[in-house]
């Protein structure tokens, strides 16, 4: 009997082998949980297109925008481990723990980190093209004397918050003007709705060359290469004030097995140095920082920390 048991635990395990060795043998589902045309999808794309590529299998983008990502994102927890439905998205996976009360999933239990691949250097401070501030040294010096508005596009994003922490750490009297979205906060500062708004490079470069928009100050520990005559933020008269740009990286519902996990972080890896890759990458302000699955799961625990930090930091009320 045990020899029989035996038999078939071994001829089932033959029949299953091949199954797994042969991941992926059909077209996988990478959600991108923001509209088409952002930052986001942008470097989903990109970063998607070179994977099919190396693997000769079809990635079809997903995009299921709405509630700061939420809907997005419980489509991938739900999903099944099988590493045909992933997941591509950046910190306001971290951040929406500390922003609403009530998750239908939990950020750090239902979902296997795969790899992070790329890392802002930070945001430009942005201001109309014919606004009275001159330098970021006239904006905070106003601000500290009456209030002074600037956009987001929406409460609780990595912009709002680096903005309100920027008001926090110089105490500035800042007033917050939410958006639905980055276009239409950008609309805003460029027709003089607001008096200034935190924006990624990637987004708003070609309207800093067109003279849309002015770029007073920038929030990374350096000045950006593509933009050396804008200062940080930390030289213009807030010491200490650094905050990094977003990230980008990949996951799956958990429980994926690792081998497939291992076998995108090392696509990933790869794909992110390909020429074509790598050129819209830092022609964004970004760049490559790859960390695998181990690694970027201890990451996403410390940025849901970090970013508690800074939503008390800003005052923001958990919905």
């Amino acid at each position: 009997m045990r020899l029989r048991h035996l038999l078939a635990a071994l001829v089932l395990a033959s029949v299953c082998a091949p199954a797994m060795s042969a991941w992926p043998d059909r077209p996988i589902r990478l959600v991108v949980p923001f509209p088409a045309g952002g930052t986001n999808d942008a470097i989903g794309r990109s970063l998607a297109a070179q994977v099919a590529e190396q693997m000769g299998v079809s990635i079809v983008i997903d995009n299921r925008s709405g509630a700061n990502g939420i809907i997005g994102y419980e489509i991938v927890a739900r999903a099944a481990p099988d590493g045909y439905t992933l997941l591509h998205t950046s910190p306001s996976f971290t951040i929406n723990p500390s922003i609403y009360r009530k998750l239908p999933f939990d950020v750090e239990r239902d979902f296997m980190a795969i790899a992070k691949f790329v890392q802002g250097a930070g945001y430009f401070v942005l201001v109309p093209p014919n606004s009275r501030y001159k330098t970021l040294q006239d904006l905070l010096g106003r601000a500290r004397e009456q209030p002074v508005s600037y956009g987001s596009a929406g409460i609780g994003n990595t912009l709002h918050l680096a903005a309100a922490l920027l008001g926090t750490t110089g105490k500035l009297n800042l007033l917050h003007v939410p958006f639905k979205g980055m276009a239409p906060s950008l609309t805003a500062v460029m027709s003089g709705e607001v008096e200034f708004i935190m924006a990624p490079p990637p987004v708003v470069v070609q309207h800093i060359q067109a003279g849309r928009v002015r770029a007073l100050g920038f929030t990374g520990k350096a000045r950006l290469p593509a933009a050396p005559s804008v200062p940080t933020v930390a030289e213009s008269g807030i010491p200490g004030y650094v905050v990094p740009g977003g990230w980008f990286g990949w996951f799956s519902a958990a429980r994926t097995p690792m081998s497939i996990a291992s076998r995108l972080h090392q696509e990933l890896a790869k794909a992110v140095y390909a020429p074509k890759v790598l050129e819209y990458v830092r022609s964004g302000g970004f760049e490559p920082d790859v960390v695998g699955p181990v690694d970027f799961q201890k990451f996403v625990t410390e940025d849901i920390r970090r970013y508690a930090a800074m939503v008390k930091a800003a005052g923001v009320e958990p919905q």
